[in-house]
């Protein structure tokens, strides 16, 4: 017997919006009192044609990348765990919803499959965003609460598995955003 713990693209982008709104009050609170107004004023309203460029034409170009390296972190740490490494690993869209996905087609711990989903909000979210408040960077604190806010989906998933025994298998779900339990593990 297994049991499914899946989420909803719908879902997700719920959270996603929560998380969004949630960072950048973080990030205008930082910014208004953690950084000095002279600061601001010299690198940020002063250059404040640089920013507009920025933000047309290198996020855009970054987001990409970033979604792209998002799933390339999931299949490295996946494959990492895994008996037959990157054989196990698949790559792909789903079109209809414009949703890149990793996929692992093996049984993992629970410990193995929580490190591969939150590793990318770590590596492109988390540390970017202490990176971006501890040098002053605007420009990084605003691609890493992008990047942040679009781990929403493994967010989700990661909480829900949040009880489970060290011991319990799990496997990615090959048509659903989350996961398949094996239920002699519940």
């Amino acid at each position: 017997m297994k049991k499914e713990v899946t989420t909803t693209v719908k879902k997700a982008n719920r959270l996603s919006i929560i998380i969004l709104i949630s960072l950048i009050f973080i990030s205008s609170l930082i910014f208004i009192f953690g950084w000095d107004k002279e600061f601001i004023e010299k690198e940020y309203i002063q250059k404040s044609s640089n920013l507009v460029i920025l933000s047309l034409v290198i996020y855009p170009i970054l987001l990409i990348l970033g979604i792209i390296i998002h799933e390339l972190i999931h299949g490295l740490f996946f494959s990492i765990f895994c008996d037959n490494k990157t054989k196990s690993i698949e790559f792909g869209i789903l079109l209809k919803k414009l949703a890149p996905y990793c996929h692992c087609k093996e049984w993992l711990y629970i410990n193995e499959y929580k490190i591969s989903i939150i590793m990318p909000l770590l590596i492109l979210g988390v540390i970017p965003f202490l990176l971006g408040c501890i040098t002053k960077s605007l420009y990084i604190l605003l691609i890493s609460i992008i990047l942040i806010t679009g781990c929403s989906g493994d967010i989700i998933i990661f909480w829900i598995l949040g009880g489970l025994k060290s011991n319990t298998k799990v496997k990615d779900h090959d048509k659903k955003v989350g996961c398949i339990i094996r239920n002699n593990d519940i």
